[in-house]
């Protein structure tokens, strides 16, 4: 799996997942470091995966990738934490379907060459407030999980009292002269899936119900995979969304 998410990393193919994934968006942002100035462009991809026993209804979730380029003649953007840039990232569910959504972000340099500069949140490029009341982290398969239902026709991005995983990141002061002239490639990739029982597990774990659709949920540690008991790796997001499902 970690694997697949360097994979992902490196040629930024939409991979298409299992036929329980609904749909998901995928939102590439560029920021160019000129020296002390900074630039950004964005562009954005949606697919729609077939699913097995969808509920009745519209489904269908967005990113939130919202961003404001800075006008020509405005001062340069410079490293550093007083120098962090609006940019707020979530999900939208614009449709009639309750969901569980999940967020991967992936930060990137590369220098003029192509060549990979070391670029990791917390260090080269740093999170504002990262919201760990309503997201949770797995470190086993970098995903952002959000810990509750996005209702339908709900945002995460509600103003002042907004949900977003963040609303505003930088670019660390101090860094090696080689980040000059370098590209810092944020992508984003937001996936959601009904919130049916099991189907979060099929989805986007690839764990089938092992006693049949009806069956009472297994427990974790009856799975296993990359020489894991999964219980080890998801129990946590798996006690945060299980008791949210529905029949």
């Amino acid at each position: 799996m970690k694997q697949r998410l360097k994979q992902f990393v490196a040629e930024r193919q939409v991979r298409v997942l299992k036929p329980y994934v609904l749909p998901f968006a995928i939102l590439l942002s560029l920021v160019v470091l000129l020296g002390t100035t900074l630039a950004w462009f964005t562009a954005s991809d949606n697919m729609l995966n077939p699913m097995k026993n969808p509920p009745k209804g519209n489904f269908g979730v967005d990113l939130v990738d919202v961003f404001t380029p800075p006008e020509p003649n405005d001062p340069p953007l410079e490293p550093g934490v007083g120098n962090s840039v609006d940019k707020r990232v979530g999900a939208y569910n614009t449709q009639t379907v309750d969901a569980f959504v999940r967020l991967l972000v992936i930060p990137v340099f590369v220098t003029s060459d192509g060549t990979l500069l070391p670029a990791e949140f917390g260090k080269e490029v740093i999170i504002v407030s990262e919201n760990t009341t309503d997201w949770a982290y797995c470190a086993y398969d970098g995903y952002y999980y959000y810990k509750d239902i996005l209702p339908a026709g709900k945002s995460t991005d509600v103003g002042s009292l907004n949900k977003n995983l963040f609303n505003k990141v930088y670019v660390a002061a101090g860094l090696p002269d080689e980040y000059d002239g370098a590209t810092l490639k944020i992508e984003v990739k937001c996936e959601a899936v009904d919130t049916v029982r099991y189907h979060y597990r099929e989805g986007w774990w690839a764990l089938p119900p092992l006693n049949g659709a009806n069956a009472p949920y297994n427990a974790l540690s009856e799975y296993t995979a990359d020489g894991y008991t999964i219980d080890s790796v998801w129990a946590a997001i798996d006690g945060l969304l299980k008791p949210k499902t529905k029949a």
